[in-house]
């Protein structure tokens, strides 16, 4: 009998650590989704960002070798919000990142395309993003 109770005793052990670590999978599984939808939100934000300005370049080109009318304000003016929600996107992740205790070497998350591409001097307004969930 005591051979059977002993693994028993083992066999008990063994699905409490199983049922451990499938909760600390799960819990990861969520933490991973969760910055990986953020990253996803920063590429598709910094694809609109490079189309942005591709836009602007022909219509550059087209003003100054063309003598097109063109509106480069217009379009230059939609910069901003893009490198705004970039930014938000960014601090977001890092917020996530922190919470949940992952770290990533390769991640640089300290608003580069904003100061980079955010010319002082020309500043004509300021811009706030606000995600959804941060309502809730």
């Amino acid at each position: 009998m005591g051979l059977l109770d002993e693994l028993f005793n083992n066999l008990g052990d063994i699905t409490e650590s199983l049922q451990g670590i499938s909760v600390n999978l799960k819990n990861n599984a969520k933490k991973i989704k969760k910055t990986g939808k953020i990253r996803l939100e920063i590429v598709k934000e910094e694809k609109k960002l490079k189309d942005t300005y591709e836009e602007l370049g022909r219509l550059y080109y087209d003003k100054f070798y063309n003598n097109k009318e063109v509106d480069l304000d217009g379009l230059a003016l939609k910069i901003e919000p893009i490198l705004a929600r970039i930014m938000a996107l960014e601090n977001s992740l890092k917020l996530a990142m922190q919470e949940s205790d992952i770290s990533d070497d390769n991640l640089d998350v300290n608003s580069k395309h904003f100061e980079e591409n955010y010319n002082k001097e020309n500043k004509r307004e300021s811009y706030i993003y606000i995600d959804e969930e941060d309502l809730k």
